[in-house]
């Protein structure tokens, strides 16, 4: 009696947990980014690969190449970030962090120490597996 109340629980739990947001959310796709700078908002285009709560962010060009090497991120529960290193005289991190809700995200980009601006994504494209770089090609970049 007591082991087929412990099923049913666990049953209900594995039913209602998903429900309630406490997985990550999935990311894998095409999405077009939006960074809303004092004087301009600019536009690109980024491919997300999600395995588990890893995040592989991938630069797109208009043709759709892939532009250098992923950047590796995180996502928990509704939450993803990632940061990029702007190589020059003085180099700079830039750090996103944002909200997923359905096909949209929010967030923040934070510029080195020194300034903060909001950006925003849109899933424009679900992509196959055969649209994602392979294990091997990732593997590379760990």
């Amino acid at each position: 009696m007591i082991k087929k109340i412990f099923l049913a629980a666990m049953v209900a739990a594995l039913t209602v947990i998903p429900s309630l947001g406490w997985q990550a959310a999935a990311v894998t796709g095409k999405w077009e980014l939006t960074i809303k700078f004092v004087d301009q908002d600019r536009t690109r285009s980024l491919r997300f690969v999600q395995e588990g709560e890893k995040l592989f962010v991938y630069r797109i060009r208009p043709n759709g190449e892939v532009v250098g090497e992923p950047t590796l991120g995180s996502i928990k529960g509704n939450e993803l970030e990632w940061s990029e290193m702007i190589r020059g005289d003085r180099d700079v991190t830039l750090l996103y962090k944002g909200k997923i809700d359905g096909e949209t995200v929010t967030g923040d980009l934070y510029f080195g120490d020194r300034s903060v601006y909001e950006w925003s994504a849109k899933k424009i494209a679900n992509m196959s597996p055969a649209g994602m770089p392979t294990r091997a090609e990732k593997g590379k970049r760990n």
